[in-house]
């Protein structure tokens, strides 16, 4: 059977649009991938922030006049993935808070390029709000991870 030029021409723009559509949402963890995350503030100003570089390596900043990261651990592919999947899968990507409390916890994703930013006030007692849970589910894995070691 005879195909009409232009509905080849619509078939091949529909693959082309759906492979990059299913690029934007990728499974494979990005070159540049990196997150941060901790919390801090109150009355001292300190903070404990956690850093995991795309090769799994879990970092502990440092405090003090010369932080410097300490390497605390390595997270092994199936963790990674996981907190990969979980990030991507958030809402932070699109719909990153902007706010701090006295007490504040965040979250900083660097994926494909681009930057991702999150604060918010620490929640005491009630639901947890969406990132309070993406936090809980990235620390959850820290933890899994670290006790594995």
């Amino acid at each position: 059977m005879y195909a009409h030029p232009f509905s080849l021409l619509l078939a091949i723009g529909a693959l082309l649009v759906s492979s990059t559509l299913l690029g934007c949402n990728e499974t494979q963890i990005p070159e540049d991938f990196e997150l941060s995350l901790g919390e801090g503030g109150g009355v001292t100003g300190r903070w404990t922030v956690h850093r995991v570089a795309n090769n799994g390596d879990v970092f502990l900043r440092g405090q003090g006049s010369d932080p410097k990261d300490e390497l605390v651990g390595t997270l092994s592919e199936t963790h990674m993935n996981e907190l990969w999947q979980a990030l991507r899968d958030s809402a932070l990507m699109t719909e990153a808070p902007n706010e701090t409390g006295n007490m504040t916890r965040m979250l900083r994703v660097t994926a494909n390029g681009q930057d991702y930013d999150a604060r918010w006030p620490m929640q005491v007692g009630g639901d947890p709000s969406t990132i309070e849970q993406l936090y809980m589910t990235c620390t959850g894995i820290l933890q899994e991870a670290n006790s594995k070691n």
